[in-house]
């Protein structure tokens, strides 16, 4: 008799549709910046960016100019057009080997000496490694030859966790390690720049700048490499006073001037053996930068505030396991939204994004705007040795406040420590707040590897308070001493509306279809909610439901339940997802590499075929969850190496 796998369907996004023109992604508005992820991208710029309206830019890649010896720059190549701000976005992201050989006297070149040429606006959250920028004259450095001109608009330009490294001479005019001269009032945030500058006699060239030619403000920034020939430490002319507020001096020069003139606040020297310790300390003190090899290096720095009006931006997999940087040990509501589906494929090490040193009273608001996360597969241990670590198996660890409109696709969570699930350990905390989650769905396995212990779907136990309200589980939960498809423990009340589970359960001693186990007498409050999946009880001993309106499913109506479901407020009327309900609005679908027809009893022969879940063939498989066919017989397979 025959049967197909059905419970081997990959599940895969949909995908953009590929184009072979080098055109550029977005619209250049802040909802749908342009994307760059291309030398080429960046040689596009110019034919972009807007007279008197900004333009907006986030780099999604890192970006080799190594080549690129005729630059144009995005403002300033035609020598005359300045009137064009820019918002640019690195998102942590590098420029590397930039070495422009552009002649830059003649007019389209004026400011080629530079990534962006006349730079007005804001830029943030980028690298800019090893360059090479060797002129006879003009006005250059990394990021501009001007930064900011009043034709465009902005009061002040702001430049803001940005690093540089590399190598600048000038023959002559001004040049400098960020930008060359200034057109408006500037502020510095967090940049580092340790660059070698060498200047002809007579040329203006500094650490920072060629010349700060208009009111600035250096807020934690530090200055490293050398000064030769001509040059100045951070500027060569200094015509209006700078205000410092943090700034180092590791670079040395022959006579170690920094070229600051009417500067109100002085920078810490710390270039020599005696004081560089001392200035390391004052950099770390900042809480922007972290240990590096020799000087500190900017820690990962997410885009946004933090707050309900500018939300930090989780767009991608490097965004998600840095999230925790921004919350643990604060007692505050933290905001962020995901502005991208996110694959973590092959990503063993993360930080839970909460509670994972130990600090529970942070609140977050997680808006995943209908965004998924999938293959979250962590390692069973956090990268770093810290107090509750363990929590580092789920995506959010111990969340406090609101998590909404997000799917979590594919997840493996997997480990021997307390309190597993796919989106916490412990829903909701004492030292925080209740937890709600709206429009929040999620498929996978969670496997504990131990006996005792409390395991569940979505969270191991509860802390506080739980609202759940169109949402599902549909995930295979095994292990532990007390299982359950949403919640291993309960421990306060927990709110129902619109919610249904799917999968499988099996515990050691107690599972159930939603919650396993309460150390109290503990309320369950339901109304249109749906078990689907296999084992255990409908709750376990000392849950309690006041509403009689919790219907497990049989194989006789699952069909007029799915169809109920469909009726549901947040579920669509007509898609499924895994053979189940799905919620509307997200673009998931169930694919598979193909159907898997096989004789019952068979056993896999043959060498193994691995495939990602993407239904591509791989070689060689690194650590992650891989669709594998050994003859006729095909599963589902976690690797770790």
């Amino acid at each position: 008799m025959n049967k197909t796998l059905r419970n081997l369907a990959l599940v895969a996004l949909a995908a953009a549709p590929f184009s072979v023109y080098a055109e550029v992604a977005g619209s250049g508005t802040a909802e749908d910046p342009y994307q760059i992820k291309t030398a080429d991208d960046i040689e596009e710029m110019h034919n972009l960016v807007k007279a008197g309206e900004m333009t907006y830019f986030v780099q999604v890649a890192d970006i080799d100019m190594a080549g690129i010896e005729k630059h144009i720059a995005p403002v300033g190549s035609d020598g005359s057009t300045y009137n064009m701000p820019i918002n640019y976005d690195g998102r942590n992201h590098k420029i590397m080997n930039f070495a422009p050989k552009n002649d830059v006297f003649a007019a389209p070149d004026c400011y080629a000496q530079s990534v962006f040429g006349v730079f007005s606006g804001e830029l943030k959250n980028l690298g800019i490694v090893d360059i090479n920028i060797s002129a006879a004259g003009g006005r250059g450095g990394a990021i501009s030859g001007y930064l900011g001109q009043s034709t465009a608009g902005v009061e002040v330009t702001k430049v803001s966790n940005v690093y540089v490294t590399g190598t600048i001479y000038a023959g002559s005019s001004y040049m400098g390690g960020l930008f060359g001269t200034t057109g408006t009032d500037v502020e510095l945030n967090n940049c580092y720049v340790n660059v070698n500058v060498d200047a002809a006699e007579g040329a203006l060239v500094g650490g920072i700048a060629g010349r700060l030619n208009n009111p600035a403000t250096i807020n934690n920034c530090y200055v490293a490499g050398t000064a030769t020939g001509a040059a100045k430490l951070v500027c060569a002319a200094n015509t209006k006073p700078t205000t410092i507020n943090g700034l180092v001096i590791f670079a040395t020069g022959a006579d170690d001037a920094t070229g600051l003139v009417a500067n109100v606040g002085d920078p810490l020297m710390a270039n020599t053996a005696d004081t560089k310790a001392d200035g390391i300390a004052e950099v770390l003190s900042w809480g922007t930068f972290q240990a590096g090899q020799d000087l500190p290096v900017l820690k990962y720095a997410l885009s946004g505030a933090g707050t309900e009006a500018d939300p930090y931006q989780i767009a991608s997999v490097q965004d998600l396991c840095n999230a925790y940087t921004v919350v643990n040990g604060k007692g505050c509501d933290v905001y962020f939204v995901q502005t991208a589906d996110i694959d973590m494929e092959g990503q063993e090490e993360y930080h839970a994004i909460a509670g994972y040193d130990g600090a529970y009273n942070a609140i977050i608001h997680y808006d995943g705007q209908n965004h998924i996360i999938s293959n979250f597969a962590p390692a069973c241990t956090a990268p770093e040795v810290s107090l509750n670590n363990y929590y580092c198996t789920s995506i959010f660890g111990v969340p406090s406040g609101e998590i909404s409109n997000l799917g979590v696709v594919n997840a493996y969570c997997s480990g021997d420590k307390q309190g597993m699930g796919i989106l916490g350990a412990y829903a909701g905390h004492g030292n925080g707040s209740d937890l709600k989650l709206n429009n929040v769905f999620v498929q996978g396995e969670v496997a504990y590897d131990a006996t005792g212990n409390y395991t569940g779907g979505m969270f191991g136990t509860s802390g506080n308070n739980v609202t759940m309200v169109s949402c599902f589980a549909n995930v295979k939960v095994s292990g532990g001493t007390y299982t359950a498809g949403l919640i291993g423990r309960l421990r306060n009340t927990l709110s129902l509306e619109n919610v249904y589970v799917a999968g499988s359960v099996a515990s050691t001693v107690g599972d159930a279809f939603l919650v396993a186990d309460a150390d109290k007498d503990c309320e369950v409050s339901a109304y249109n909610v749906i078990a689907f999946n296999e084992g255990g009880e409908l709750l376990g001993s000392k849950a309690a439901s006041t509403d009689e309106d919790i219907v497990v499913a049989t194989e006789a109506d699952k069909a007029d339940l799915i169809e109920t479901v469909q009726g549901w407020n947040g579920f669509s009327a007509d898609k499924l997802f895994e053979d189940y309900p799905m919620l509307d609005g997200f673009n998931v679908e169930t694919s598979s590499i193909f159907d898997a027809t096989v004789e019952e009893n068979v056993e896999g022969n043959g060498p193994a075929v691995y495939y990602n879940l993407q239904g591509v063939q791989v070689a060689n498989p690194d650590n992650g969850v891989y669709i594998v066919r050994r003859g006729n017989k095909v599963t589902k397979e976690l690797i770790r190496k």
